[in-house]
């Protein structure tokens, strides 16, 4: 496996390479694990990060499903910008004030994007309700820039991140 696996191929590769036996979820969340743990000490780009349940849901999508029109996002990993509710992470909305707060649903794009077979890794960092001063996440290409939703994308931690406006892949 490929330290640039999620920057060298786009979603639709990576499933055309698990329609052919190339690739599975499992390989996918090892390596979405694997780059997290190589870069986070940089970048701080994770709120909420658990390498042990993105590992677990995807040997669970891959027992159950194969890649198929229910499941078009079977076993990609995503992360979620904290700005958006999950039930099984904290939504702080990078505010002191929402610290370890668990709302009990999901944003409707967390929702259907598990619904497509995807599998959520986690929380990103985000600027305070989206609009204040910006944390301590770093953009890679220089710390005096402004880091913004793709930082996971382009360090290649993730195929697919969800941000304020859209959803992004590679």
């Amino acid at each position: 496996m490929t330290d640039r696996l999620f920057l060298e191929h786009s979603v639709p590769e990576l499933m055309r390479r698990q329609s052919a036996g190339e690739l599975s979820p499992v390989e996918m969340a090892d390596e979405a694990i694997a780059q997290v743990e190589r870069a986070e000490s940089d970048v701080h780009a994770w709120v909420a990060f658990d390498p042990e349940r993105l590992h677990a849901r995807a040997e669970a999508i891959e027992r159950a499903t194969s890649v198929s029109p229910e499941t078009p996002l079977r076993g990609i990993p995503f992360a979620v910008k904290d700005i958006f509710n999950t039930s099984d992470f904290p939504t702080q909305m990078g505010s002191a004030s929402w610290k370890d707060f668990t709302p009990g649903n999901n944003a409707r794009v967390v929702d259907t994007l598990g619904w497509a077979g995807a599998l959520s890794a986690g929380k990103t960092v985000t600027a305070e309700f989206a609009v204040h001063a910006l944390n301590e996440t770093l953009n890679p290409h220089g710390a005096q820039r402004t880091p913004g939703s793709p930082r996971p994308l382009e360090k290649g931690h993730r195929p697919l991140v969800q941000g304020e406006w859209t959803v992004l892949t590679a």
